[in-house]
């Protein structure tokens, strides 16, 4: 009886019961210049007790690391992100990407969890852009090098029947 009212149980009670977090993720792990990158968040519970969530997008204050700020009112990504979202999931789009737009993304959302209003945040997602891949210095070399390694095979083969043949006649001729 006495561990059902330590503060362990209840805490680890607490979190089994009403435990609310936020998974978030990047389609795909870098982006190139130009690139758009899609990002994902979704509010996950482990009962329904989540009311009237409002989900957003935040950064790193670069003047004020302990602040964010609402990425849809950045002034480099003006014109180039697009959220949409419903109460408990978020695809935020970015266009034209540049190297500049490399960043930490965080998910918030507030949320009424068991009627108390909340502000929970995923773990971040980093955006990476990368210089595009430029083309090799001699773009049909791969395809010289493939029909290459594709007439060494055939001769090869040919050589393979023609032994092949060769012993066969030299059998019958022993017979």
């Amino acid at each position: 009886m006495r561990f059902l009212m330590s503060p362990l149980f209840v805490s680890l009670w607490g979190v089994a019961f009403s435990s609310v977090w936020i998974v978030q993720w990047s389609t795909r792990e870098k982006y190139e210049v130009g690139d758009s990158a899609v990002l994902q968040c979704n509010i996950r519970s482990h009962q329904g007790t989540l009311r009237g969530c409002r989900i957003s997008w935040t950064i790193l204050n670069q003047s004020n690391k302990k602040k964010t700020k609402d990425i849809l009112t950045t002034e480099k990504y003006q014109h180039r992100v697009k959220m949409n979202s419903n109460s408990t999931f978020s695809v935020l789009t970015f266009d034209n990407l540049s190297t500049n737009d490399t960043e930490l993304l965080f998910c918030t959302a507030s949320c009424f969890i068991d009627g108390n209003l909340q502000k929970i945040s995923g773990n971040g997602t980093s955006l990476i852009i990368i210089e595009q891949q430029s083309e090799p210095a001699h773009p049909w070399l791969k395809y010289l090098l493939f029909f290459v390694n594709l007439l060494v095979l055939l001769i090869a083969t040919v050589i393979c029947v023609l032994i092949t043949r060769k012993r066969m006649r030299n059998e019958t001729r022993t017979l």
